[in-house]
């Protein structure tokens, strides 16, 4: 997770690998390695691991 660096405090984050998958999914739409992370069911890993990490902020 990233967390603002002028409001550390304030609870908003950004979780890193959701962002990133988010925005290779967006640019890469048709690429083979999108079609296989949704045929292989990938996104939920990548959900189990976001949980993760609120939880342990």
């Amino acid at each position: 997770m990233a967390r603002p660096t002028a409001a550390p405090d304030s609870g908003e984050y950004i979780h890193y690998g959701t962002h990133f998958t988010s925005m290779f999914r967006r640019c890469y739409a048709d690429r083979v390695t999108t079609r296989r992370m949704d045929a292989e069911g990938r996104l939920k890993v990548l959900d189990r691991l976001r949980e993760e990490a609120l939880h342990t902020a």
